[in-house]
């Protein structure tokens, strides 16, 4: 990438030959180069990039304790179906809620879309008999793990 490249000056001549004024000059090539603006090619490039920062959003209004399916990680997205069932029979004592989960297969990969995505989880939860208030309820357990697990605190 662009940031990685050594200043033309530098590149012309040894390291002994560079005089302070010169490498003063490179140091503020690189500098200009480094705030201008990126071509697309280069811009989709670092998009892709799997070390750029691609965290889904905090989530508000969690609860204070951490609640995951025992032996499971804080990555719910890895979490099965049996314990996102698990998971979830420990906070909402609900049978519908429990059996929609099964019945649907419902594994960790599914939970952001069915209750945490603000376009999707309203809509799911009302298809699926579950309850506003329980649903808040469930986003409210599944937030903190989220936010856990992506670095939210």
């Amino acid at each position: 990438m662009h940031g990685n490249r050594i200043p033309r000056v530098v590149r012309r001549r040894s390291r002994r030959d560079v005089t302070v004024a010169q490498l003063a000059e490179a140091v503020r090539e690189v500098q200009m180069e480094k705030a201008a603006p990126l071509p697309d090619e280069e811009l989709a490039m670092e998009i892709d990039d799997p070390l750029v920062d691609h965290r889904p959003p905090k989530i508000d209004k969690v609860v204070c304790d951490v609640i995951v399916p025992q032996g499971a990680g804080l990555y719910y997205q890895l979490w099965t179906t049996a314990e996102v069932t698990q998971w979830i029979s420990l906070f909402y004592k609900n049978p519908s809620a429990t059996r929609v989960i099964q019945d649907l297969h419902i594994s960790g990969v599914s939970l952001h879309y069915c209750f945490l995505d603000p376009e999707t989880s309203g809509e799911w939860c009302h298809h699926n008999g579950i309850t506003p208030w329980g649903a808040l309820r469930i986003r409210m357990v599944l937030g903190r793990v989220h936010n856990l697990f992506y670095g939210y605190g």
